[in-house]
């Protein structure tokens, strides 16, 4: 049950009824809507709402959840919460980290059960990647459930680059509405303060209308006003006893709610002080556990702790998850407080996990700030080991366009290779420098590393990293506009993926670099035979694996061999790879746009025609050997650079987006 503050809310009259009339639509209608309400921290956003779903209490039913504010969001936390309270598929999919759209199309049943619902999801500022792509896709289907979805953030911390700016722009207009709450005026601050004996213009002044300030302040009670926020939770929390306080440091070490379970593990005799803090109003109860009622609160309670204290209740926290009474372990939570804590050996054992669960359900940021956290203590480790937590921090900032993280990373995984003499890595993390740097238009440099990672792997056993290196030549390649050589390196790299066992991560970049150079060749209906000729000489009927499903970007670019295998080699959801492809725009996705003389939805605009000319291109390689041969290459550096498959950076894009961690590798 909802704990609502009965406190009156001021110059709230307009959102709440624009929220009670969305209420209304929905019934009325039996289509579903999405509201979110957004404004800084403090501003009333939790309160606004649990006024609405008070006053709607009995008439609908109501789901609630809170985005983590962990240094990294465990992955599909909210969704979590709410698969607890409904249970059946939606917490199996859940709980067994189910892909995003597995979940979504979980939550819509669930949803279609009931009629009319209310879905709240607060702090989405805070929520990890899966988390957003779930409700990104619910958003765009939510009129075919008789639902209102909620969501509150905090629209003062949301940067350019922030995840949930790239959701808010995707949002159906038809299907969302927004309500921004402001600042309290100097009329209602004063109405808040009525008999205190505090100055109202001077707590205007003070709090500048923040309702949550106001309120802080307000409770502290009598003398001068506090500076800050801090000083006035800190002053709030002193009037309590010392069984209380103990009770508010245990429950600040841990983001958003803390289990009964894990708050007697953390103090003695928790339950003794419990009580006193919930009717203080510092905590309030939840279903099963208790939080801070404002996470500025929480902050102030949490920094105002000694550095012992501090370490001493991360350190049982730590031990109380690692067995929790309820549930399996959460990595997220683990690696959390094993880093304040200052314990390396946990650090190390739980963040890479939390990273490649995170990177498994489509949360990449979140997997790649894991493995930060996991290098800011390998200190200490096997250099090899480092190497490999290197490799995959350049993984996900591939997938997440932080290169510039990644490359860095690579470069020191390179370091550390050569030092050990351990030629196979060093050419294989020389192919994936390529390979970032080909993305960043860092193209020079990029054929630099993949010619000297083919030198050096072409020394050793042939093995699927040199056959990776041969797709990456054929990609670099084709931006020279060189599309017979491209071909050639392509054909290389397909056969001795085949004779190795048919890696898919190889087939499915060198055919569809292959069937790109394809397409820009002939009439359509040309380009289209083949591209498709390609595909079939390439991938050899035994390939059952590869011959499988149909592309679900087949509509963008038809002529291209490697999307052919796209479901094949799919372990990402669709949306993820959107997201990553639009985020690659500055290497063609801006480049392509729809046009009227190709197919409907091909999105490719054909190659325009140009002059002949004598004047040699820039870069453009030769190798002293025919195909299938070893060979080296001489660097003609002359003219003007051209770009004739303006398309390449979304098409490696999708593709690569759909490949796991492990195969990037």
């Amino acid at each position: 049950m909802l704990d609502v503050d009965t406190t009156e809310l001021l110059e709230r009259d307009e959102q709440l009824a624009g929220l009670v009339a969305a209420l209304s639509d929905v019934a009325g209608r039996r289509s579903g809507l999405l509201v979110l309400v957004h404004g800084e921290a403090g501003i009333g956003k939790t309160a606004l709402v649990r006024q609405f779903c008070a006053q709607m209490a009995g008439s609908v039913g109501v789901l609630w959840a809170t985005c983590d504010a962990l240094f990294t969001p465990r992955p599909l936390g909210p969704l979590l919460d709410i698969a607890r309270v409904t249970d059946g598929e939606l917490r199996k999919r859940v709980e067994a980290g189910g892909q995003p759209y597995d979940v979504a199309r979980a939550l819509m049943d669930e949803l279609d059960r009931s009629s009319p619902s209310v879905v709240v999801v607060e702090d989405l500022h805070w929520a990890d990647e899966a988390t957003l792509d779930v409700l990104r896709l619910c958003a765009r289907r939510v009129d075919s459930v008789p639902a209102l979805l909620v969501g509150t953030y905090r629209d003062d911390c949301l940067g350019r680059s922030h995840p949930l700016r790239s959701m808010l722009g995707e949002l159906p207009s038809g299907l969302s509405r927004r309500q921004e709450l402001a600042r309290l005026s100097g009329d209602a601050v004063a109405r808040l303060a009525g008999t205190s004996p505090l100055d109202p213009g001077e707590l205007y002044e003070r709090t500048g209308g923040n309702p949550f300030y106001v309120t802080e302040v307000l409770a502290a009670g009598g003398g001068r006003i506090p500076p800050t926020v801090r000083d006035a939770v800190l002053a709030r929390a002193a009037g309590l006893s010392g069984a209380a306080r103990d009770v508010l440091e245990a429950v600040a070490v841990v983001p958003q709610r803390t289990e009964v379970w894990l708050l007697e593990a953390l103090v003695q005799r928790a339950l003794d002080g419990l009580d006193e803090c919930l009717e203080s109003g510092m905590l309030r109860g939840e279903a099963d556990g208790v939080a801070f009622r404002h996470e500025l609160a929480r902050l102030a309670i949490e920094e105002s702790l000694t550095p012992h204290r501090a370490v001493v209740l991360h350190r049982r926290a730590l031990a109380a998850l690692a067995e929790p009474a309820i549930g399996s372990p959460d990595l997220a939570r683990l690696a959390h407080h094993a880093e304040v804590a200052g314990d390396t050996d946990a650090v190390l054992r739980y963040a890479p996990l939390a990273a490649e669960h995170a990177a498994t359900v489509g949360a990449h940021r979140e997997a790649l700030h894991q493995y930060e956290r996991a290098l800011r203590f390998a200190a200490g480790l096997a250099a090899g080991q480092r190497a490999r937590l290197l490799e995959r921090l350049a993984d996900e900032g591939f997938l997440t366009d932080m290169r510039e993280e990644g490359l860095a990373a690579l470069d020191e995984a390179l370091a550390i290779h050569r030092d050990a003499g351990d030629l196979l890595r060093a050419g294989d993390v020389l192919r994936l420098r390529a390979r970032t740097k080909g993305d960043m238009g860092r193209t020079a440099e990029a054929r630099v590393d993949v010619r000297e990672a083919t030198e050096i792997l072409e020394r050793l056993p042939p093995g699927i990293e040199l056959a990776r290196t041969y797709a990456e030549v054929s990609c670099l390649t084709m931006q020279a506009d060189d599309a017979e050589e491209t071909i050639a390196w392509g054909q290389k790299a397909i056969a001795l993926a085949d004779r190795l066992g048919g890696d898919t991560d190889t087939l499915a970049h060198a055919l569809n670099t292959i069937g790109t150079v394809e397409l820009g060749r002939g009439t359509w209906e040309e380009r289209r035979s083949s591209s498709e000729a390609s595909s079939s000489r390439a991938v050899p009927a035994s390939s059952d694996t590869l011959q499988r499903g149909t592309s679900t970007y087949a509509p963008r670019c038809p002529g291209s061999a490697g999307i052919r295998i796209w479901n094949a080699t799919r372990t990402r959801e669709s949306s993820t790879a959107r997201n990553t492809a639009s985020r690659r725009g500055r290497n063609g996705c801006s480049r392509i746009r729809p046009t009227s003389s190709l197919p409907s939805g091909c999105g490719i605009r054909p190659p325009r025609p140009r002059a002949r000319s004598s004047t040699p291109r820039r870069a453009r390689w030769r190798r002293s050997t025919p195909p299938g041969s070893r060979g080296r290459w001489s660097e003609r550096d002359a003219g003007t650079p051209t770009t004739g498959i303006p398309s390449i950076g979304l098409r490696r894009s999708l593709v690569r987006s759909t490949i796991s961690s492990t195969s990037l590798r």
